[in-house]
């Protein structure tokens, strides 16, 4: 018995051809409410080994760049058929259409934080919401509402933040306890403005010496549909 293999959800039916999946089959396009579903037939559910990692990935970037809007879905999310899939995301439909709708015409740049090579941590900034009030800006106050609310910050972050003002949309932090990497930071970008944001980031870096940054992407928004399938 075959499976079908969830690639992603999307906004509306591709523009154009977005090739193959993994196994080289052939893609299909399930209408949903207020989404579509990317998906593709196969005769049993691939193996997690990096070389199928990758050409997930490779699909899902294809599928991207066609569509308004995209949430990825986590490899090796398969179901039965069709009469599956709709009974599994028909009852968030709504929900899944409103992420949708936030990722629109975005795409997610990484940035990777790094210690010192050799030195000792920089020392890290008190949180911002211990500073004078009146002395915070736009992105202390940010800062300071995450912290409030429980989530991960990077304050060694602060010093370029002013730069990126407008660009982001918004942000996804992981910290890390595997030294250099002190953070990872994803953030959701126009994709009009990928450049600009590009430029910004490697013209501020400077400014976190003996920190490290580093850039990447366009990539899919993995880091904003919080994995959209149950």
């Amino acid at each position: 018995m075959s499976v079908l293999y969830i690639y992603a959800l999307v906004s509306g039916g591709p523009r154009g051809d977005v090739g193959r999946g993994l196994r080289r089959e052939r893609l299909e396009v399930l209408a949903g409410r207020g989404f579509h579903v990317i998906a593709g037939r196969m005769d049993t559910s691939p193996e997690p080994a990096m070389a199928a990692f990758r050409r997930h990935d490779a699909t899902i970037r294809r599928i991207a760049v066609r569509v308004d809007a995209i949430l990825p879905v986590r490899f090796g999310s398969t179901v039965p058929d069709e009469g599956a899939v709709a009974r599994l995301l028909s009852a968030r439909a709504p929900e899944l259409a409103s992420r949708l709708a936030h990722v629109r015409g975005h795409e997610q740049m990484t940035l990777r934080l790094y210690g010192p090579r050799g030195g000792r941590p920089r020392p890290t900034a008190l949180p911002a919401d211990t500073r004078p009030r009146a002395r915070l800006g736009p992105g202390a106050r940010y800062l300071a509402a995450r912290q409030r609310l429980g989530a991960p910050t990077v304050p060694e972050l602060d010093a370029i933040r002013p730069l990126l003002q407008g660009l982001i949309a918004d942000e996804r932090v992981q910290r890390h306890k595997t030294p250099p990497l002190l953070a990872s930071v994803y953030h959701l970008v126009a994709r009009d403005r990928r450049a600009q944001y590009r430029a910004r980031v490697t013209r501020a870096a400077a400014r976190l010496a003996p920190l490290r940054l580093t850039v990447s992407g366009p990539w899919p928004p993995y880091a904003f549909g919080t994995d959209p399938w149950p």
